[in-house]
């Protein structure tokens, strides 16, 4: 499969078509409370209340858990969004991107 630059100059796989995609992965911490991580999770990642709060006990459980998967800059911009939020609500919530 070979990469190619479209005109938006973001590579694409040329097989596919797609744009990468890349996972939000929301860590766990003593300090954001289970209730802010819910509601990030559905303000910014369009989880309904039952999802949600499936994974808040994940990531309070295993450590981190998968938020959603975006093409690259859905994903920075829910990441920015959410840390925003937190901050502004003085929580050290992390969320960080990897290549799905």
């Amino acid at each position: 499969m070979t990469e190619v630059e479209d005109q938006t100059g973001i590579e694409t796989t040329a097989k596919s078509g797609y744009y990468p995609k890349w996972k939000v992965i929301l860590h766990n911490d003593n300090k954001t409370t289970m209730e802010f991580v819910t509601e990030i999770l559905r303000r910014f990642f369009n989880k309904q209340l039952p999802d949600a709060l499936k994974l808040m006990i994940q990531v309070h459980e295993q450590g981190c858990g998968i938020a959603g998967v975006y093409p690259k800059e859905q994903a920075e911009f829910r990441i920015e969004q959410s840390i925003s939020l937190a901050r502004g609500a003085g929580f050290p919530l992390t969320l960080t991107m990897e290549e799905a």
